[in-house]
């Protein structure tokens, strides 16, 4: 019973710990989008026109999600959050239902398989830095956000 009792209290601790260190799907959203495009407010193409959109998607990425529309609406946040969400719900349903950040962004970020690509570190060290800048700051207000990539903008 006393082991019991140590393992219930130990569980206890690391749920807590981790409920008080997770950021939100917003915070999470906000940071890829800071990360891609530098916190300006404004519609992207990168990559020589191969990424579009404030999440710098591209064309593979949009045709994979099959979310119904054309890769030109992923030009609008909405639109393309709704490509991500689908995205991820085809190649990481775990993630997406643990809210584990990391494993999101790196498939963002890489590809399918981007959670098992050494590359794909950097650019989370990236989002995660951003989540932890902006944790627990009042809602994000991208009508407010100006084109330079200082983060206080946001704040």
């Amino acid at each position: 019973m006393r082991s019991m009792t140590k393992v219930l209290t130990f569980l206890t601790v690391a749920y807590l710990t981790q409920a008080a260190t997770a950021s939100t799907y917003e915070e999470f959203m906000f940071a890829i989008r800071w990360v891609e495009t530098g916190g300006r407010n404004v519609t992207r193409i990168g990559d020589n026109g191969l990424s579009i959109g404030p999440y710098q998607i591209s064309k593979a990425y949009w045709i994979a999600s099959k979310v119904p529309g054309k890769w030109e609406d992923c030009l609008e946040a909405e639109y393309a959050g709704k490509v991500m969400a689908a995205y991820w719900k085809r190649y990481c349903p775990d993630a997406v239902a643990h809210n584990r950040w990391q494993t999101m962004a790196r498939i963002h970020n890489g590809g399918p398989k981007g959670d098992k690509i050494q590359a794909t570190k950097r650019y989370w060290s990236e989002v995660s830095k951003v989540m932890q800048e902006i944790k627990g700051k009042k809602p994000i207000d991208w009508g407010k956000i100006k084109s330079g990539r200082q983060l206080t903008d946001t704040q």
